[in-house]
């Protein structure tokens, strides 16, 4: 079995963890092309891409959101067992149960103030210095990421619950 089946997570939430987890790879090649090319172009004496620090920026922030509900779903996240390394299996259950919990609530406020930032945002107009591109759009570009990793953690924490 899977550490993914092992989660009792629906088939749908595993096939759009593995989708949000292709994005987030796709994005953080697309950003680490686009820098290269900014350092050889800067190095080679011609004008850098100008923005090429924004768009890492927005970027990056997006990879991670859509790369955490694969993560959260491999269990990958860090677990602290060097405290529960000597405690009953059954006790240590408990303790996933809290913790997939806290990481299920936390990532559900994440991911709320994170989309009321990006209509805030929007509303307000705020954009980079340099490119003028929308700050909105990174926001927006999290949330689906966090939400998701919020729904795999009541997976997780389910799972334990029923170990326990």
């Amino acid at each position: 079995m899977t550490r993914a089946a092992a989660t009792g997570a629906p088939r749908i939430v595993e096939r759009l963890a593995a989708g949000t987890a292709l994005l987030g790879g796709t994005l953080l090649t697309a950003i680490m092309l686009m820098s290269v090319v900014s350092i050889a172009m800067r190095a080679l004496g011609f004008e850098p891409i100008q923005g090429d620090f924004e768009l890492v920026q927005v970027g990056l922030a997006a990879c991670i959101a859509l790369l955490l509900p694969w993560c959260q779903l491999q269990g990958g996240n860090i677990v602290a067992e060097f405290f529960t390394a000597g405690v009953r299996e059954k006790v240590r259950h408990r303790l996933d149960v809290f913790g997939a919990a806290l990481v299920a609530l936390v990532m559900a406020l994440v991911a709320w103030r994170t989309g009321v930032g990006a209509v805030a945002i929007k509303a307000n107009g705020e954009v980079t210095m340099i490119l003028g591109f929308p700050i909105w759009i990174g926001y927006a570009l999290m949330t689906p990421g966090l939400a998701l990793t919020a729904l795999v953690a009541v997976f997780n924490a389910a799972a334990a619950w029923r170990r326990a």
